[in-house]
């Protein structure tokens, strides 16, 4: 029991309380019974403490074994086995290994999957896909699901990176994106070609006199130095003298961007893998030293385009973002659209161009093939390379897109499920689909693609023939994604290498309404891609297994089919023969039966076995003017019969048996000659 002195002690004690040693200090105010009871007190505390971190540390543990069992428990998905926090990536993080390289052993391991169950960071789950046609629903036909890149910015953190369409969705992508294709327009690119062959002219000149000290050079290096002069002279009319002064400002803001430091290594994972941390750290993409030089640049470029314009890219995009002077111009998106200009063309060209110098060196034979086209081209233009020259350089351009396919500089294209979507069965004999939900990381694993021997036999050779003409059409389109695919393709392509419908023709028919407006290239272009797509659907719905040919009756049956192709029933109308029409007439009422005449029942008879080959097409009255000689030439194609009787859906039945009794004798005499 505690004294009265006991207890004024305490309480004084804790009136007092603030400093450290609040358990000493108790010993030293309480009697003795009570501090004999202390240490039992310190242990019962540490116990709790332990035990705390005990569970605190068991919670965690069974957090990340029931995130890694995600994959199983959706259904028993095939998948690469996790480890907790770090999923499938720890030799990514580690510096062991490229993710191009470990998505591409995802993609190798599992032959028979159309798709892969993987983890990322924290044990996400995420999908690497394999099937090409799944490919093409990702990046194309199902885009609405996939619009958004798994590539995170913080706007507040990079202001200037925010406005690459790149990093954009929703209706922000849609008008940045807009604002560079409004850019990239065939006509501003073709104004450009005399700005790129002066600074090819000036590329030439810089080998000849790095040869004369020294016949070696960097070839990466070289080609960095030319692109970042093309970038500079066509989009802001600056002559970035990288050719003349090696430590030039432009080529060092550009190097900051792309440079293999370790800074840049752990800006581009925590953008990637962990855009959460990077959020949380404030790291931002863009250097602030870059940022600020960026943004001197364009502020001076306004002020020198106030009084002389040029026709260069960035005077397109100061005019469209200005609406031609007549709104206030926001820097943050001119600057931003600025990086994306040298982001855009500077490295990657870079890259691609000295893989290529490096591939064609190491292959003396297709060397020599590049250049004996690039001097029969010359020789036809005195000397001179010309646009149309350059669109002659055929097998150099098929080097150049074997180059981008053996040596990708865009590993994986990553998107993620925008809205839950089904997945296909996961193996051929497997009828259980999975459903993506979503939030969900995509992955299109380009490099591994490229490299697939299924796809491209012997994919470690280098063989410009695997683009040409034959070769590209014998392939899925989806096999080569050197440039993207879908919506998201990138910026400055050429839509017309692309789309396999001509566009020009595409335009002519857009145009044919009297209301229709300009039209925007990137509408031009998804338009086309919609026709092509349409076309294939048609093609793989009506197309029958076993047979080698698709006819008339497989695209008629499959319009049948489809209730939302039910406005191509009038183009594709179903054919059936005569005594299929004689049998379905028998089931209804005919007040003319009694008018016949003896001697055409017995013609019937002796026609019924003849005419069971004849179709009947059903037709529109429009097409009832159609001349018999189109019917017959249609049935013929088709395989069918030999003659077509038409027949208007909207005639009763009484003009409808007149119809059929009036031509039977034409048809008989035609099916006799054939």
């Amino acid at each position: 029991m505690i004294s009265t002195g006991g207890e004024e002690q305490t309480s004084a004690y804790i009136r007092s309380a603030g400093t450290p040693n609040l358990v000493s200090r108790l010993s030293g105010a309480l009697p003795t019974e009570c501090v004999c009871y202390l240490p039992a007190f310190r242990r019962i505390i540490v116990a709790m403490f332990g035990l705390l971190v005990a569970l605190t540390v068991l919670a965690v543990c069974l957090y990340f074994k029931w995130s890694c069992s995600y994959w199983t428990r959706v259904g028993n998905v095939a998948g690469p086995k996790p480890l907790p926090i770090f999923g499938n990536l720890l030799e990514q993080l580690t510096g062991q290994k490229h993710f191009g390289e470990i998505f591409e052993e995802m993609y190798r391991s599992f032959p028979q999957a159309s798709w892969v169950g993987y983890y990322k960071f924290s044990n996400q789950p995420g999908v690497v896909v394999r099937d090409l046609e799944l490919v093409r629903e990702v990046l194309t036909s199902s885009f609405s699901s996939f619009n958004q890149n798994d590539f995170q910015i913080d706007e507040t953190i990079d202001p200037l990176l925010a406005c690459n369409p790149f990093v954009q969705t929703g209706d922000r992508w849609k008008e940045r994106r807009n604002q560079m294709t409004s850019v990239f327009t065939m006509n501003r690119i073709r104004a450009t070609f005399p700005l790129v062959q002066q600074v090819a002219d000036d590329f030439v000149q810089f080998i000849q006199r790095t040869r004369r000290v020294d016949a070696h050079f960097e070839g990466k290096d070289i080609c960095a130095k030319y692109t970042v002069n093309v970038v500079a002279s066509i989009a802001f009319g600056i002559d970035a003298e990288s050719f003349t002064n090696p430590d030039a400002e432009f080529v060092r803001m550009g190097n900051a961007l792309f440079a293999p430091t370790w800074l840049t290594a752990i800006r581009s994972q925590l953008a990637l893998f962990a855009p959460g941390v990077a959020k949380l750290l404030r790291v931002p993409f863009v250097p602030g030293y870059v940022d600020r030089w960026f943004r001197s640049m364009v502020n001076e470029t306004i002020r020198q385009r106030k009084t002389t314009k040029r026709q260069d890219m960035f005077q397109a995009m100061y005019d469209n973002l200005s609406e031609n002077g007549k709104v206030e111009v926001d820097i943050n998106e001119l600057t931003g659209h600025s990086v994306t200009f040298l982001s855009e063309g500077f490295e990657t060209s870079s890259t691609m161009m000295s893989y290529l110098l490096f591939e064609l060196a190491a292959n003396p034979t297709i060397q020599e093939r590049v250049a004996q086209e690039v001097r029969e081209v010359l020789k036809e233009s005195e000397g001179q390379l010309t646009e149309p020259g350059l669109h002659k350089l055929v097998y150099l351009e098929a080097a150049m897109m074997e180059t981008l396919r053996m040596h990708t500089p865009v590993f994986t294209l990553p998107r993620i499920c925008t809205k839950d979507f089904e997945l296909p069965p996961q193996f051929p004999n497997d009828t259980k689909r999975v459903t993506l939900r979503k939030g969900t990381s995509v992955i299109i694993p380009v490099y591994a693609i490229h490299n697939d021997p299924e796809i491209y036999p012997k994919p470690y050779v280098f063989d410009p023939e695997r683009f040409s003409e034959e070769n590209r059409k014998s392939r899925p389109r989806h096999a080569f994604l050197g440039f993207g695919e879908g919506p998201r393709l990138c910026l400055a392509m050429d839509g017309d290498r692309l789309t396999q419908l001509p566009m020009a023709r595409i335009r002519t028919v857009m145009k044919t309404s009297p209301d229709m407006g300009n039209i925007n290239a990137e509408a031009l272009f998804l338009m086309c891609r919609a026709a092509e797509m349409f076309i294939e659907h048609m093609a793989k719905g009506a197309y029958q297994k076993g047979s080698k040919t698709l006819e008339y009756k497989d695209l008629a049956r499959f319009v049948e089919s489809e209730d939302n192709l039910e406005f191509l029933q009038q183009i594709l109308p179903n054919k059936i023969t005569v005594k299929e029409y004689k049998a379905m007439m028998e089931k209804k009422p005919d007040t003319d039966d009694d008018t016949e005449t003896e001697d055409e029942d017995e013609s019937d008879a002796e026609q019924e076995e003849d005419d069971d080959d004849v179709e009947i097409v059903d037709v529109t009255a429009k097409e009832k003017a159609a001349p018999a000689a189109d019917s017959e030439d249609s049935a013929s194609d088709s395989g069918e019969s030999n003659s077509v009787i038409s027949i208007d859906s909207s005639s009763d039945e009484k003009e409808n048996s007149k119809n059929v009794s009036n031509k039977k004798s034409p048809v008989k005499h035609k099916a006799g000659e054939n």
